[in-house]
């Protein structure tokens, strides 16, 4: 075990985000924002750019998933949005979408299905907090979906710039049933823009399928065409890049890749370009250099990591063509296309659509967020390197 500083620690603590309450985890270099409503991880700081969230806050109001319904009156409320409408009312940065990812049937909505399931849309209450090593656990019931979820956080002991999450998530019926779920990490506008530096992108996807339908007027990927990472088909050119994004001023696309299955675990980067400020002289702290985001899960548990792209397309409220966002969404369902498409597919490039759990079964498992404050992209890859060569808990 590595030997435990005071400074290294950080108890966990309450604090209003966004106006909502939330808990804060970490250790001095790597801080984790979490709401109780919804249980988002809404933000991801490091301590070298602590002005920096990679990951997606609405530019609307948001509110607690209780008075998510006051707030949602003001979206769209056409049959097709009114659901979503309820989760974009409560929602930021990084989702569990369980047990339905996309579209729910007709019974469901009519039973009151909350879109992308019910985790985004509860109370998620701290069952437990270990104030020697700093994490964290907090826990939903999902009363509609019949399963419980529980998450808890871990900061890295050594002090290093990661956090290990584990997931365990029971079936409280005594059916085994089919299902999935999708961790929906949703990147900003503060990690996408190119006004303050390029946005690089890279995973090990191997082979893709393209969204099966036009997604939007402003769609720039073929529809329901394979391809294998990183050249998805264009309607633009004959090809665009995934690593790139964004490629153009408007669009709204949607894809999604096999992860490798060669590789224990997937993965992905995001990388944003910080520039030199004008006047900077020879200060070393003012040198180029970029914040880089990595997320790694268990590969044969989460083997998806779709792609959903909005760029000041949508136009209907709340979206009002001003938002800019990348959804890099690693899970078991394979597209957003809700329970019975994906059970109906049943496998892509021979990999399960869904999953599977057993009566009264617990599933755990776990995924780390690390962020570091890099100088060259040699330093990049060494921090990617050590994120996926270190395991569950590593230094703990």
């Amino acid at each position: 075990m590595a030997s435990l500083t005071k400074s290294h620690v950080r108890i966990p603590k309450i604090l209003s985000f966004n106006n909502k309450p939330a808990i804060v985890v970490g250790n001095e270099n790597i801080q984790i924002v979490i709401l109780t409503g919804g249980g988002h991880i809404a933000a991801v700081y490091n301590s070298d750019l602590p002005d920096i969230n990679p990951l997606w806050e609405p530019e609307w109001e948001t509110t607690t998933p209780a008075m998510r319904r006051i707030v949602a009156r003001d979206f769209s409320q056409s049959e097709e949005d009114r659901l979503e409408s309820e989760l974009l009312a409560c929602i930021g940065g990084h989702n569990l979408c369980c047990d339905v990812f996309g579209a729910h049937s007709t019974g469901e909505v009519s039973s009151g299905a909350s879109f992308h399931g019910e985790a985004g849309l509860t109370t998620w209450e701290v069952t437990d907090i270990n104030e020697k090593i700093g994490s964290i656990t907090m826990k939903a019931y999902l009363p509609r979906t019949q399963m419980t979820v529980e998450r808890s956080y871990f900061p890295n002991l050594a002090n290093l710039p990661r956090i290990d999450v584990v997931e365990r998530i029971t079936n409280l019926l005594s059916i085994e049933r089919a299902f999935g779920r999708s961790q929906h990490v949703t990147l900003g506008k503060k990690m996408l823009e190119q006004r303050s530096g390029q946005c690089r992108f890279d995973c090990n996807g191997d082979n893709g399928l393209t969204w099966p339908e036009v997604a939007d007027k402003s769609s720039t990927f073929k529809c329901n065409e394979p391809f294998e990472y990183p050249n998805i088909p264009s309607n633009v050119n004959d090809f665009c890049d995934w690593r790139m994004y964004p490629r153009t001023d408007v669009n709204s696309d949607l894809c999604t890749l096999r992860v490798n299955p060669k590789d224990e675990h997937g993965w992905f980067t995001c990388a944003k370009d910080i520039a030199t400020p004008a006047g900077s002289g020879n200060d070393s702290s003012c040198q180029n250099k970029s914040l880089l985001l990595v997320y790694k899960w268990e590969r044969k548990v989460f083997p998806w990591l779709m792609s959903w792209e909005e760029n000041f397309a949508r136009q209907v409220k709340p979206w009002s063509g001003r938002t800019l966002t990348r959804g890099l969404e690693f899970g078991s369902y394979a597209m957003a296309l809700g329970r019975r498409w994906n059970v109906q597919q049943n496998k892509l490039f021979d990999t399960l659509c869904y999953e599977w759990i057993d009566a009264n079964e617990m599933k755990e498992t776990t995924f780390t967020i690390g962020m570091k404050v890099c100088h060259d992209v040699n330093e990049e890859k060494i921090f990617k390197d050590t994120i996926l060569a270190h395991g569950v808990r590593s230094g703990q």
